[in-house]
C-alpha cells in the first residue's frame, strides 16, 4: 500500500476569524493499519474526518468504518493521531494513485463567503444542527415549547424540508448565545458594531439593504435590490419568541452577537418593501 497524505483546513457562518492550523503531518503503515499523526491548533473543538481517493484526488470518499483515535465532531488542539484498520474495512488497498486527506471542517462542503471591505461574511444562511463542540442543537419544538425553552434551539420554517434546503435554519437567541459555539470553527456571530461597519461600507442604513439583498426569492417589489455587495441575502422569515413562523419571502432578520435583553439581541432587518438595513 502506497500513498501520501494531504491535510486541509477549511474555515466555514457569518464573519470569519483565524481558522485552524495543522502542522507536522505524518502517515505510516503498520501491518494492515494506517497511522496518521498531526498537530492541530484550534481555539475550540472542531470536526476531523479522513477521506480517501484512489484516482489521485479526482474523487473522494469518507472513511467511516474501523477508524479510531482523534477523529469525529469534537477534536481539540494538540498532538493527535488516528488509526485506520484498512483490511478490516476492505480486502485490499494497492496502487500508486491512492491519496489520503484529513479534513478539518464542521461540514463536508464548501461554504460560500464574500469579502466586503476588510470583513469576510458567509454568503449563505447558517445551516448547522450541532454546536461547535459536537453537541446536538435542540429542534422540532412546538410553538408552546419554543416559547418556554431556555435552551438553544433551531427550527425549519413550517417544518418543510424544501424551505431548509433553500433558506437554512432559524435559531433562537439561546443558540446564538450558547458557550458551545453556534458557528463553525473560524467563524463567529458578528457584534452590532460589525454590522454598523458593514452598513457604513454600503452607503449607510437607508440604502444598504438593497446592496445586501438577492434579486431572487423576494416578493415584489423587492425595492432597491442590487446585491452589489455579493452578500446575497434571501428572505428566510423568522420564528418569533411566541413560537410563530412568518414572513418568508418578505423579510430576513440576522442575529448579532450583542445582547439586548436576557432572551434577545440586536440584529439587522431587511424587507421586500424598502432598501434600508435596520438595526434593532
Amino acid at each position: 500500500m502506497r500513498g501520501y497524505l494531504i491535510l486541509t483546513v477549511m474555515g466555514l457562518m457569518v464573519l470569519s476569524v483565524q481558522a485552524q492550523r495543522v502542522t507536522n503531518v505524518t502517515a505510516t503503515q503498520e501491518g494492515q493499519k494506517l497511522r496518521i499523526q498531526y498537530e492541530l491548533s484550534t481555539a475550540s473543538p472542531t470536526e476531523v474526518g479522513l477521506y480517501i481517493s484512489e484516482n489521485n484526488g479526482s474523487t473522494w470518499s469518507k472513511v467511516t468504518q474501523h477508524l479510531t483515535g482523534d477523529v469525529g465532531p469534537s477534536v481539540s488542539g494538540g498532538s493527535k493521531q488516528m488509526v485506520w484498520d484498512v483490511l478490516q474495512a476492505r480486502e485490499s488497498l494497492v496502487g500508486n494513485a491512492i491519496v489520503f486527506k484529513v479534513k478539518v471542517a464542521s461540514e463536508n462542503k464548501e461554504i460560500k463567503s464574500v469579502k466586503i471591505g476588510n470583513q469576510v461574511w458567509m454568503a449563505e444562511n447558517l445551516n448547522v444542527d450541532h454546536y461547535r463542540n459536537g453537541d446536538p442543537i435542540t429542534n422540532h419544538l412546538s410553538g408552546s415549547d419554543w416559547t418556554k425553552t431556555k435552551d438553544g434551539a433551531f427550527s425549519i420554517y413550517k417544518a418543510n424540508e424544501l424551505n431548509e434546503s433553500i433558506y437554512g435554519k432559524l435559531y433562537n437567541w439561546y443558540a446564538v448565545n450558547d458557550s458551545r459555539g453556534l458557528c463553525p470553527s473560524g467563524w463567529h456571530v458578528p457584534g452590532i458594531e460589525e454590522f454598523e461597519v458593514l452598513i457604513g461600507l454600503l452607503g449607510g442604513g437607508e440604502i444598504a439593504g438593497g446592496a445586501l439583498k438577492s434579486k431572487e426569492l423576494w416578493r415584489l417589489p423587492n425595492k432597491g435590490a442590487s446585491n452589489i455587495s455579493g452578500f446575497g441575502a434571501i428572505p428566510a422569515g423568522a420564528r418569533g419568541y411566541l413560537g410563530w413562523a412568518k414572513e418568508i419571502e418578505i423579510s430576513s432578520f440576522f442575529w448579532s452577537g450583542t445582547e439586548n435583553t436576557g432572551n434577545s439581541a440586536w440584529g439587522c432587518l431587511l424587507s421586500y418593501q424598502n432598501d434600508d438595513a435596520k438595526l434593532n
